[in-house]
């Protein structure tokens, strides 16, 4: 990955977040009144992985911008929150179906979470709908893993999915050859 590469990621998914919440607050300071804003995190929010290391950064970086925007927004009545989806087979992976973390590649790795199954944009669309909404009005600062439960699997047990994966197949496609 090139400087520039890592930086047009973080230009997208950090500065847009930023600029986008601040937006919102001087919105919300015009008229005069309270409201919510709802983030779009990751699951890469959460967890490592070593092949998407700007997206997983930025993804980071979101949640810092989560945690002070609700520190900032809480007295000012603006409640804001984030999702994490994971899984969810878009139509921008479709042009790949057959790819490492293409769109059948996704659906395969999505079947092994706790619900089996990838998720939807409706999925996702439910959970931030909940999050705008009054049912939602002691909420702040908080992530919402929409991950099928794949955010609680434990790869340390064969229960969890341990043992699920060829590692070696992975790493030679990730690093041009077997590294255990």
């Amino acid at each position: 990955m090139t400087l520039a590469e890592f930086n047009q990621v973080m230009a997208v998914n950090v500065r847009g977040v930023f600029l986008g919440v601040r937006a919102a607050f001087r919105r919300y300071a015009e008229q005069g009144g309270a409201g919510s804003i709802v983030i779009t995190g990751s699951i890469g929010s959460l967890r490592g992985s070593a092949d998407l290391l700007a997206y997983q950064t930025s993804k980071h970086a979101v949640l810092g911008i989560l945690h002070g925007a609700a520190m900032y927004g809480g007295p000012l009545g603006v409640r804001v929150n984030a999702v994490a989806p994971g899984i969810v087979p878009t139509d921008l992976f479709a042009a790949t179906p057959d790819a490492a973390g293409g769109k059948d590649d996704m659906v395969r790795r999505a079947s092994s979470t706790p619900l089996r199954r990838a998720g939807t944009g409706d999925d996702i669309a439910s959970v931030v709908a909940f999050l705008l909404s009054d049912d939602a009005a002691y909420l702040t600062g908080e992530v919402v893993s929409v991950d099928g439960g794949a955010s609680i699997v434990s790869t340390v047990r064969p229960s969890g999915g341990a043992g699920a994966w060829d590692f070696a197949a992975h790493d030679r496609a990730l690093y041009g050859k077997d590294v255990s």
